[in-house]
């Protein structure tokens, strides 16, 4: 039998196993991730707006050209797909 300590089979667990290897420790403040986070929730807050009334401006613009094609009897969708003609081409005549 070996004569060994327990103390010395203890420092030879701690030095050559591999689950007690040093390794990179990240530290963070939790401070500054606190911050990012409501930065980012005022600047999600704030595009969050913004699309509202983008959307609120298309929907008016839609019901307009709806209204308009009513009252016009005419379809604006339709006329803005065709290509628009040029009055400066010469028709071969």
């Amino acid at each position: 039998m070996y004569h060994c300590s327990p103390q010395t089979i203890y420092r030879w667990i701690y030095k050559y196993s591999p689950g007690d290897s040093p390794s990179i420790n990240v530290i963070e403040m939790s401070e500054s991730t606190d911050q990012k986070v409501t930065d980012l929730q005022k600047k999600i807050a704030e595009l969050e707006q913004v699309v509202g009334q983008k959307q609120i401006k298309v929907d008016f613009l839609q019901k307009m050209i709806e209204l308009a094609e009513e009252e016009y009897d005419l379809d604006v969708k339709k006329s803005f797909s065709s290509k628009p003609s040029s009055g400066s081409e010469s028709t071969g005549r």
